[in-house]
């Protein structure tokens, strides 16, 4: 197969109409809604009795209650996982037409930072099934409609580092490799894989390649000092065939041609990939603060100095680490709730971000990871030596909020570099803070 051929494959030129609202109400819509034929597939958004959040937010004494013993088991319990997918996390980014919610970035990050703060794996499996379906819709309709055809609550996995090969036979693609970090794999039943594909004499090409994790191999060596009940376990394919249509270039979801961009006219697809994903992360992050925050605010209420019998509520330290913290907390919810907004208004607006914004939002993500490490690391040095009990949900965040600045998406220095470059070329650049006026 030549490389022309893979490229027609793996990229279209054709461009669908634009509908400029992320959650059509228009006739277009109902067309998409009426025109569907399979069983498994609903309106959801007719048949909500409460809404989104609050349902997911009955879920969170629960969850909260299952936090130790999903650490112990090294995964997100099953009743967990249909509490999840019955509030409808799962589909909350999957198109109308296949029966999915279509849900705005805020809406769902807002709830899965409130998910966090009863179990931060819980909600980092969670926001990751949900995220992963927007990546499916870039796909070839054949390759969406195997996909969700099994329904808007599919749960799709994925190991995204390009560790593996895709080599063009008849009929797709021979697939091979091990991946590590596939959050929730166990519970999925497919899997987004990234690798390079070989396109001679190019330079191979970045792509996902979506496969059954039947056909995967799964290691079991999640054992690590955080984020244990995510089961981020490797995954290892040797010589699985893709089919073509389960196949697709990155670069095409960012230069407008992916295959998928022809069945979905809503602008909510066409929005640059890394921003969008990036904003997964410090959900979670600002979810495991906000829980330290409470967490030792309860602890310090108990805590009594042993050699002087003074309560620690009544201390300036607790005090001065406790308003510390929830400043840097609340600063960087700020500035998280802003780039996802920006996000959610170049949707609804049908229009690409401002100039440096994805760079922007691309540092934010792991500076306000960074922000609420500091932040719980300041509220665990100020615990105690009882906090380092393992019964002990403090030492659980300690861990966590850790584990996730480890994540190469959170490099603040990589991504540093990136942007305070941006900044040095570039002084017209809104700093989000303060946007400049037309002639400043």
């Amino acid at each position: 197969m030549s490389f022309a051929a893979r490229r027609a494959i793996l990229g279209t030129d054709m461009q669908s109409p634009i509908n400029n609202k992320n959650i059509g109400e228009d006739e277009d819509t109902a067309t998409l809604v009426s025109v569907q034929t399979s069983a498994k597939v609903l309106d959801h958004t007719l048949t909500a009795v409460k809404g989104f959040r609050q349902t997911v937010l009955d879920l969170v004494p629960d969850v909260r209650l299952r936090a130790e013993a999903a650490e112990k088991q090294r995964g997100v319990p099953a009743e967990t996982m249909t509490g999840l997918r019955k509030a409808g996390l799962f589909r909350a980014f999957v198109p109308r037409l296949y029966g999915g919610d279509e849900r705005t970035l805020a809406e769902v990050l807002d709830t899965t930072t409130d998910l966090a703060a009863a179990c931060p794996s819980t909600a980092w499996v969670g926001t990751l099934f949900a995220m992963h379906n927007i990546a499916a819709c870039w796909l070839d309709k054949r390759g969406q409609d195997e996909i969700f055809g099994e329904g808007p609550d599919v749960l799709v996995a994925s190991a995204v580092a390009p560790t593996g090969t895709l080599a063009a036979v008849d009929g797709g693609f021979r697939l091979a490799g091990r991946w590590s970090f596939s959050s929730g794999v166990e519970h999925a039943a497919w899997i987004m894989l990234g690798a390079l594909l070989k396109a001679e004499p190019e330079p191979p090409e970045y792509a996902f390649a979506f496969v059954r994790v039947a056909d995967v191999k799964i290691v079991d060596d999640w054992h690590v000092a955080g984020l244990r009940a995510t089961g981020s376990k490797s995954v290892e394919v040797d010589g699985v065939v893709v089919p073509a249509h389960r196949v697709v270039a990155v670069k095409t979801a960012h230069d407008g041609t992916a295959p998928g961009f022809a069945v979905h006219k809503q602008p909510f697809y066409r929005l640059p990939w890394y921003p969008v994903f990036i904003c997964a992360f410090p959900a979670i992050g600002l979810g495991t603060a906000i829980a330290m925050l409470e967490g030792f605010r309860a602890y310090i209420k108990t805590r009594v100095d042993s050699f002087s019998g003074q309560a620690f509520d009544g201390n300036a330290g607790s005090a001065v680490r406790m308003a510390a913290a929830a400043a840097e907390i609340d600063a960087a919810r700020l500035v998280f709730r802003r780039d996802v907004a920006a996000l959610d208004r170049a949707a609804q607006e049908n229009r690409p971000l401002a100039p440096g914004e994805a760079e922007r939002i691309m540092y934010d993500a792991p500076f306000i990871m960074d922000a609420c490490s500091r932040a719980v690391l300041q509220l665990f040095r100020g615990s105690g030596g009882r906090a380092i009990y393992e019964a002990s949900p403090l030492q659980r965040h300690f861990r966590d909020i850790h584990a996730m600045t480890q994540h190469v998406a959170m490099d603040l220095d990589r991504a540093g570099e990136t942007y305070g470059r941006l900044l040095f070329r570039n002084a017209d650049l809104a700093l989000g803070a303060r946007e400049r006026a037309d002639g400043a």
